[in-house]
């Protein structure tokens, strides 16, 4: 068995450190995206998302996740991970 005490979450889940963050959920909205309320959220600034990601989209002076589309030009981050408790 591999000793994991050495293994460090963030070089695999974060590419890049400067332009990542994690925020918390706070609605039940994103069931369908499997995104839970009090989810931990890692989300890295970026402009690189492909169709069908989800990302952080600007609306109405909050934040909201959504699919990706190919008309989606202003968003500001994408989902990298979530961090749930069981």
């Amino acid at each position: 068995m591999r000793d994991l005490s050495d293994v460090n979450l963030d070089d695999y889940l974060i590419n890049n450190k400067d332009a990542s963050f994690i925020l918390q959920i706070r609605s039940d909205s994103y069931k369908d995206m499997n995104v839970l309320h009090n989810d931990l959220a890692i989300v890295e600034r970026a402009t690189n998302a492909k169709d069908g990601e989800i990302i952080l989209v600007p609306r109405d002076g909050a934040w909201i996740l959504k699919y990706k589309t190919f008309n989606d030009l202003n968003y500001s981050a994408k989902l990298r991970g979530i961090i749930r408790e069981y």
